[in-house]
């Protein structure tokens, strides 16, 4: 990819982190966000259909950075606690660099979490299925949110727990 490509489509990004840490995403046009970046819309356009596109671009980025942390080669409680940990980093990033806007797409992190958790799933279980790895992703992302609604133990100990919890259904895939 050309390197103008990249630096402008890293300023529109740049721009819209900088927006949404003072300005709820649903107030957020595509006009501020050109106006940060100081460039046109035709420019904006040309890299993202919409603000949200950019957004889930933004997320996706996110997700897989902290999901990226999931070093565990191996199938067990190690890597359901990476993952465990990993969603509820990007959580954390997002609640406090966007405070204001955090409600309106949370929705949208709990999607990217689940598919990502799926992706790398796949990667350390070849022989397991679609349906099992789904399984899994969404009961690694059903404890976080149990957890983030109750908040009644460290997100360590919450992550051990769930590790404790899943790591037999892992095994019976592996």
């Amino acid at each position: 990819m050309d390197p103008r490509t990249i630096r402008t489509r890293q300023l529109i990004v740049d721009s819209f982190h900088i927006l949404i840490r003072t300005t709820d995403f649903s107030h957020i046009s595509v006009k501020m966000i050109t106006e940060t970046a100081h460039i046109n819309r035709a420019t904006f356009y040309a890299h993202f259909v919409d603000k949200y596109e950019l957004l889930d671009t933004v997320l996706q980025q996110l997700v897989e950075e902290q999901l990226a942390e999931a070093t565990s080669e191996t199938v067990g409680e190690q890597l359901i606690i990476e993952l465990f940990t990993g969603i509820a980093n990007v959580h954390d990033a997002m609640h406090s660099s966007c405070r204001k806007g955090y409600d309106s797409f949370a929705s949208m992190i709990e999607e990217v979490a689940k598919n990502e958790t799926k992706a790398l799933l796949a990667r350390v279980l070849p022989a397991s299925s679609e349906r099992e790895r789904q399984m899994i992703s969404w009961a690694i992302y059903g404890a976080f949110s149990q957890w983030q609604h109750t908040h009644s133990e460290t997100v360590e100990q919450a992550a051990a727990a769930t590790a404790t919890l899943l790591e037999p259904m892992l095994g019976a895939i592996k």
